[in-house]
């Protein structure tokens, strides 16, 4: 692994491939790590998937995510303006990828469409960024 680096970049990082090493030579390591991973995000896709219907019932389409770190979410309004929608959501201390971000270049692709990330969001806040989501994605339905 590290001649292949070596190969890929003149200036790789010791430290960085110490660490690959260890964890790809330790016997169980990398599967414990991985195992531990999908156990974590895949409660966090499940509480968001939930938290999303319970804030937005019949405004979004949302399927349950298989894995990774995002959901992507159809929203179900006449021509949302989605870029107004996050920068309100920027206020209230949230965020979301608008779809058409993630089209090609010269695509229309995903106008209806936001991406929601995993990562980041412990699962204790996921239902207050959605709340936060929902009053940003309308907000005349806001408290």
């Amino acid at each position: 692994m590290a001649r292949l680096r070596a190969n890929q970049d003149q200036h790789p990082s010791t430290l960085t491939q110490a660490i690959a090493t260890a964890l790809l030579t330790t016997p169980g390591r990398f599967d414990r790590i991985t195992a531990d991973a999908r156990a974590l995000y895949g409660r966090r896709a499940r509480a968001l998937h939930e938290a999303l219907g319970s804030a937005l019932p019949g405004r979004i389409e949302a399927v349950p995510p298989e894995g990774g770190l995002f959901v992507w979410v159809k929203v179900l309004d006449d021509d949302p303006d989605l870029h107004a929608a996050r920068a309100r959501a920027h206020t209230l201390g949230t965020d979301f990828g608008v779809g058409s971000h993630f089209s090609p270049p010269g695509g229309s692709g995903s106008p209806v469409h936001i991406r929601l990330g995993i990562g980041a969001v412990a699962e204790h806040e996921i239902a207050t960024a959605v709340g936060r989501l929902a009053e940003a994605l309308h907000p005349e339905t806001a408290r």
